[in-house]
């Protein structure tokens, strides 16, 4: 890790940090979470697979400076492209079913 982060604190691997983040989350009540990341498609996608339940209810992220999209066991990657030409506009609903996503 670079000086900055040494100065910070420390750097976890995506995964564990968006594990611990989203327990967290849930545990003080939240019924919806949304990763924000800057990894590529590749690992975003990866990061919902190895996580399942465990993970984000829906990824948002930069990197790839292609807008895409992606759906993994239920939940959603929304990659936007890049230099803010793009943006999504996700509407999300929580209900019985748990969380839905839809694109705008």
């Amino acid at each position: 890790a670079s000086d900055v982060y040494k100065r910070q604190g420390t750097v976890s691997p995506p995964v564990d940090a968006a594990r611990a983040a989203t327990m967290a989350l849930r545990e003080a009540g939240a019924e919806l979470v949304v990763g924000v990341t800057h990894l590529d498609a590749r690992q975003d996608q990866a990061l919902l697979e190895a996580l399942g339940a465990d993970g984000p209810d829906l990824l948002l992220g930069g990197h790839d400076h292609v807008a895409q999209t992606a759906e993994v066991g239920g939940r959603h990657v929304y990659k936007a492209g890049a230099d803010a030409i793009s943006a999504w506009v996700v509407p999300m609903r929580v209900g019985p079913a748990g969380v839905t996503t839809g694109e705008a």
